[in-house]
């Protein structure tokens, strides 16, 4: 279901927003909480650390998703790391 819905908009070659992938999301969470089930269900430390790399990827983000006003400095690191991952 996940590859079914992502698909489609891989071949796109216009801007895709968010909700073009919100389908896929609902299949990604529910791969990702069975493969959780399957293999890392009795480790703690996985499971804290997983925690504490989501809410650092959140606070890193959200000044950008919330469109909060943010210094020159944080803005070239932002740069910085769309030129490394696009």
């Amino acid at each position: 279901g996940w590859l079914a819905n992502l698909l489609p908009f891989l071949l796109v070659t216009r801007v895709a927003f968010l909700y073009h992938y919100l389908p896929a999301l609902g299949f990604a969470i529910l791969l990702f909480a069975l493969i959780w089930e399957r293999f890392c269900l009795n480790r703690t430390h996985l499971f804290w650390g997983l925690l504490l790399m989501v809410l650092l990827f959140f606070l890193i983000v959200s000044p950008i998703s919330f469109g909060f006003l943010i210094d020159s400095w944080w803005a070239a690191a932002y740069q910085l790391l769309t030129k490394i991952f696009h």
